[in-house]
């Protein structure tokens, strides 16, 4: 009889990531986070698709813009 493979229980893991994120200094949560976007960085200039991915990034940048500024206008800010 063949034992069945057992893998690790994925909500298990993510709720154990997440107690040892909560368990981090402010300072150490922000590095954290810099890392995440310091690697997303790298893995987009390597990229073949760079090109295509700066242009996306910068229209929701606009986009962001744009919206700051309605909202501004709006409440008179």
């Amino acid at each position: 009889m063949e034992v069945p493979i057992r893998f690790p229980d994925e909500r298990e893991k993510i709720f154990r990531e997440a107690e040892a994120f909560r368990r981090l200094s402010p300072d150490e949560r922000m590095a954290a986070i810099m890392d995440v976007i310091a690697l997303g960085a790298a893995i987009m200039n390597e990229s073949p698709h760079r090109e295509a991915m700066k242009k996306l990034q910068e229209a929701h940048e606009e986009a962001w813009r744009v919206a700051q500024r309605e909202l501004f206008a709006r409440h008179g800010v």
